[in-house]
């Protein structure tokens, strides 16, 4: 844990460091609710986020909840309409928290941190319009985030991080797939973070946008330069392609959580374009522009030849079918200037939000209008 510490010490210390969130937030984009950290009481107490005195002390949690037999069986600890005012009067002691809970309050504590936000606390979860509120808060949350700390080997909140440790000074494959690397609503939380602690079973690893670090090779981080493809923060410097790819082939236990999960990514990312001077409306998981060109709309199921009728699609209506999000597996764009021969033209194309105030949300239908010949 002495690495972690050094780790954000030296991120937050080092003027070298390009680390600091790039975006603000309105005040309407912070979370309602965090927890605040009692060691004298060793109790966490839900209160009132107010961005003046707690943006950069606190951490954010990405991890998984478990599977729905295990939830079954032995559910999370969740904010609920009943237990929301208990939460924010008393708290929780600490020792009653699931175990993976329990053990990022005790990390947050070593780095220093006093405050910490988890989903399943801090939204109201059977509260359908703050789910809805809080869950589209996702890019400020964990982009604001002193430090992301992942969870990436657990499987669930009850199982706890599962580190074994190692002196290995052997390098670790940053691709590795862990147990949180198959979940939906992770994907974003990883990529929107400025900074993480990523806990596997046999490693701790640290990445900002200086660069990757491990404890297997520790050593300066910003003497490293592996982060080629996406630095922290900055969504523009990953591909829409890319994001999709690796955002669709994940599970999810609720597949109507899918639009929501990456809608923080979208709305930052129609921020990154904005500043590049393109404007495009968001439909579903693509863009108009994207879409009038014919990109978001010349894509397949990874591993096969063509989409055919066996493609899996949700069992809840998601996404019009000309869009990606309306099948459940791995995706992949095609060049449409090299792979197809356009033989229509797109004439228009929408889809009406679940909430006029909430664009990158769930959506109620769409209509793609096209002209071509018959």
């Amino acid at each position: 844990m002495l690495f972690a510490r050094r780790q954000l010490e030296n991120c937050l210390k080092n003027t070298s460091h390009d680390c600091h969130p790039q975006h603000g937030a309105e005040l309407n984009e912070w979370p309602s609710r965090i927890l605040e950290i009692s060691e004298k009481e060793r109790t966490v107490k839900l209160v009132a986020f107010n961005p003046s005195s707690m943006v950069m002390h606190y951490t954010a949690l990405s991890y998984c909840w478990g599977s729905k037999e295990e939830l079954e069986r032995k559910p999370n600890r969740m904010t609920t309409k009943v237990t929301h005012d208990t939460y924010m009067a008393t708290g929780i002691p600490i020792h009653d928290l699931p175990l993976t809970i329990r053990q990022a309050v005790w990390i947050t504590q070593y780095l220093g941190q006093r405050y910490i936000w988890v989903d399943s606390l801090c939204i109201i979860q059977d509260d359908n319009s703050d789910w809805e509120v809080e869950a589209l808060k996702m890019a400020t949350v964990y982009s604001m985030a002193t430090v992301t700390i992942i969870a990436a080997s657990s499987t669930s909140c009850h199982s706890g991080f599962r580190h074994k440790g190692t002196n290995s000074k052997t390098a670790v494959d940053f691709k590795h797939l862990n147990a949180i690397d198959q979940r939906g609503w992770t994907y974003q939380e990883e990529h929107l973070s400025t900074r993480y602690l990523k806990f596997t079973e046999d490693d701790i690893q640290w990445e900002c946008s200086a660069g990757t670090i491990c404890f297997c090779g520790e050593g300066a981080i910003d003497q490293m330069g592996r982060n080629s493809d996406k630095t922290r923060g900055k969504i523009g410097l990953k591909s829409w392609n890319s994001i999709v790819r690796g955002f669709s082939g994940r599970a999810f236990t609720k597949q109507l959580d899918k639009l929501p999960a990456i809608s923080g990514l979208a709305r930052r990312y129609a921020e990154w374009r904005q500043e590049e001077g393109t404007q495009s409306r968001y439909i579903a998981g693509c863009w108009e522009d994207r879409i009038k060109g014919l990109t978001d709309l010349v894509w397949e199921v990874e591993g096969s030849d063509r989409i055919s009728a066996v493609v899996p699609s949700p069992m809840s209506y998601i996404a019009p079918s000309f869009a990606w999000p309306s099948v459940n597996m791995r995706v992949h764009f095609h060049d449409p200037n090299t792979n197809v021969q356009p033989l229509c033209e797109v004439v228009a194309v929408r889809v009406h939000p679940m909430s006029v105030d909430k664009p990158y949300g769930m959506v109620s239908d769409g209509e793609l209008v096209v002209r071509g010949p018959l």
